[in-house]
């Protein structure tokens, strides 16, 4: 699984530059794996306990109530199967991306990862906020760079009223006219 998932990123080089299609297909590679992980997990506990005569006989009673015991997992399943339904739409919808730039709860940062569960926001300040995935389709944020990582932003200088603005100006115009941005 996490071969695939190397093989993919030296496909999709993502070192330096960050482009939209290539951050797309590492999120979407994350989630394909842990998906995997997951399935690959049970499948080698049920060929296990498959081969265990007690447990077969104890599995042959379980399919026997399968109905009950469906509703009871439906049930206590709810939320991770809405987590799964969540990722597998952002994995495919791409409203947010492995390194995308996002404005979440008044806190800005870069989307660090993408797990079945949750994701990871690493703040400005190196901090890392985990958010649930139900949350990105819940709440409202603000991804700056959706399709490119070109951000734009304000500055504010807080002077004095006697500060001498149109010279703070000429200066700022000479600096931008030399500087190569």
């Amino acid at each position: 699984m996490q071969a695939l998932e190397e093989v993919g990123k030296q496909k999709f080089h993502v070192a330096g530059r960050h482009r939209a299609k290539e951050r797309k297909v590492i999120t979407q590679l994350r989630f394909m794996r842990s998906v995997a992980f997951v399935i690959v997990i049970t499948l080698a506990i049920a060929t296990i306990l498959w081969n265990i005569p007690d447990a077969r006989k104890l599995g042959t009673t379980i399919l026997t109530s399968a109905g009950v015991i469906g509703i009871i997992a439906g049930v206590a399943a709810q939320k991770s199967i809405a987590n799964f339904i969540t990722g597998s739409q952002i994995a495919f919808t791409q409203p947010i991306k492995i390194d995308d730039e996002v404005m979440i709860e008044g806190e800005f940062g870069t989307i660090e990862d993408i797990t079945l569960t949750y994701v990871v926001l690493k703040t400005w300040d190196l901090r890392r906020l985990e958010l649930p995935l139900h949350y990105f389709n819940e709440q409202p944020f603000v991804n700056w760079s959706y399709n490119s990582p070109d951000l734009i932003g304000s500055v504010f200088f807080y002077v004095d009223y006697t500060f001498p603005v149109e010279a703070l100006r000429k200066t700022l115009l000479a600096y931008l006219k030399d500087n190569p941005l």
